[in-house]
């Protein structure tokens, strides 16, 4: 039995129960009205057979009204009496015509109607005969008629014949009162126990899926479990890669300075390579730690305190300047003064201009903008000319592992570098947001509150406690804020560090 969880389907034995549980629906429905069609059947049949044995004790009933009319009128005389028999004579026909219509489609009751009739004709035409007999004076000649017997014979076949009739019926009745009990009986039956079984299938099916449900928690419990152990795997390794590549980076540095290579050497060029490869690459380790925090869910580790976001941005200004030949303009407005994490505020800035410059027109400047104006936030622009972003990337721009192809097609990132951004404005109470087009270039906005609010604030690792932002002692230039913007790249490089060999 499959133990998969629902987004797996149901198990091969549930599956089994409800399509059972469905057919026997199915299967309870037809039956339940194959029988109710019966047993209508049935009723109908019984009606029509009970109405037939009315109909005929009607005719006999109007036809002995008629005969005792005709009777009274001959001894008596008076007029009175004809009432009855004009009403049995005009009423014993009608119930014939009635008779016909019933007993249509069936030979042996339409033989015996045919006779019947025969002898109703007979005996009403007898009886008309007699009383105008009598009604012309000659009373003592329609007692005559009346005395030799032949209208009793003829009334005693009729009688007889109605009899034959009304047998024939009822025991027509009795057999289809006996298929309709049955019927009944049947379709009780089948829907007893139909219920009956639908309620197992049902109590079945509902155990299975309950046990299916368990299995899906289990397993559901077991990929988080599994989740969880690759993102810690992912962290742990990381911190181990760091070290190495750190000590790389270093040891290439100091080699250059040591030997002081002419800059147009091979050496220096293969070092220069190691350099930007190992930081490179201390960028992606960096970007994975910060993936791991927030799949962890315990999202970035921030430090606010007071600091200016303008010394910040000249800081990741110079350092983008650094390697890519003064391509990038900074302009700043108003103040930067507030109490945020500077190292999370300028990895965002960084990310955000080395995405201008990795995709924007070559050549073309990456312009940066710091807004200090408002009095209660503080604002990043960045902005690069080149193609809009398509309109389908746009929605999902700011998701994990989301990549465009640069204008060399060179894919030097895993696609964290804006899902970081948008985090650290989140972390920070803030949003970030894109606008692109053909005219205007694409513009990242990054706003975010000059004061993290206390509940967005998350102590960095080896921080205990609530973080409570100290006064900080004016240093000029921006070479304290650099130093600390390079923890997040490559903290082998910050005065300090412990001295590693060259490799």
């Amino acid at each position: 039995m499959a133990s998969g969880g629902f987004e797996e389907g149901m198990s091969v034995r549930t599956r089994a129960l409800f399509a059972i549980a469905l057919g026997a629906v199915f299967v309870v429905s037809f039956a339940s009205v194959a029988l109710f069609r019966a047993r209508a059947g049935s009723t109908a049949r019984v009606q029509h057979e009970l109405l037939v044995v009315v109909e005929l004790d009607a005719f006999l009933s109007a036809l002995r009204d008629a005969e005792t009319g005709q009777r009274g009128f001959l001894l008596t005389g008076r007029e009175s009496y004809l009432a009855p028999y004009r009403a049995g004579a005009q009423g014993a026909p009608a119930r014939l015509d009635d008779l016909r219509g019933l007993l249509a489609g069936d030979p042996a009751d339409e033989a015996r109607l045919t006779t019947l009739g025969r002898l109703a004709r007979a005996k009403l035409d007898e009886l008309d005969a007699t009383v105008q007999t009598a009604q012309s004076g000659r009373r003592d000649e329609a007692l005559s008629v009346v005395l030799s017997d032949r209208g009793m014979t003829l009334m005693d076949e009729i009688r007889s014949a109605v009899a034959e009739m009304s047998g024939a019926q009822q025991q027509a009745l009795v057999t289809s009162q006996q298929e309709q009990a049955r019927a009944g009986l049947f379709l009780v039956g089948t829907a007893l126990g139909g219920g009956v079984i639908l309620a197992v299938l049902t109590v079945l099916a509902f155990l299975g899926a309950r046990r299916d449900v368990r299995n899906a928690e289990r397993v559901a419990a077991e990929r988080a479990r599994t989740h969880d152990y690759q993102q810690r795997a992912i962290s742990i390794l990381s911190h181990d890669i760091r070290g190495p590549l750190m000590a790389a980076q270093l040891s290439s540095e100091r080699l250059t300075r040591g030997l002081e290579l002419p800059a147009d050497s091979v050496a220096r060029r293969s070092a220069d390579v190691v350099q930007r490869s190992t930081q490179r690459a201390l960028r992606i380790v960096n970007s994975l730690l910060d993936l791991t925090h927030l799949r962890l869910g315990d999202g970035l580790p921030l430090s606010p305190e007071p600091g200016d976001v303008l010394l910040v941005a000249r800081a990741v200004v110079d350092e983008a300047n650094a390697e890519d030949r003064g391509r990038v303009e900074l302009e700043t407005l108003g103040t930067g003064a507030g109490v945020f994490d500077e190292v999370r505020i300028g990895q965002a800035l960084s990310n955000l201009i080395a995405n201008g410059l990795k995709y924007g027109r070559p050549g073309s400047p990456v312009r940066v903008r710091v807004d200090g104006r408002d009095e209660d936030r503080l604002t990043l622009l960045v902005q690069n000319d080149g193609d809009p972003i398509p309109a389908d990337l746009l929605p999902r721009l700011f998701d994990p592992f989301q990549r465009g192809e640069s204008r060399v097609g060179a894919r030097e990132s895993l696609g964290l570098g804006l899902y970081i951004v948008r985090e650290i404005a989140r972390a920070h109470g803030g949003h970030v947001e894109v606008r692109s087009s053909g005219a205007d270039g694409t513009r990242f906005t990054l706003e975010f509150p000059r004061r993290v609010p206390e509940a967005e604030a998350r102590p960095a690792e080896g921080t205990e406690g609530t973080v409570v932002a100290e006064p900080a002692t004016e240093q000029p230039g921006i070479a304290p804020r650099r130093s600390r913007l390079l923890e997040t790249l490559c903290p082998a490089l910050l005065p300090g560090s412990p001295t590693v060999d060259p490799i």
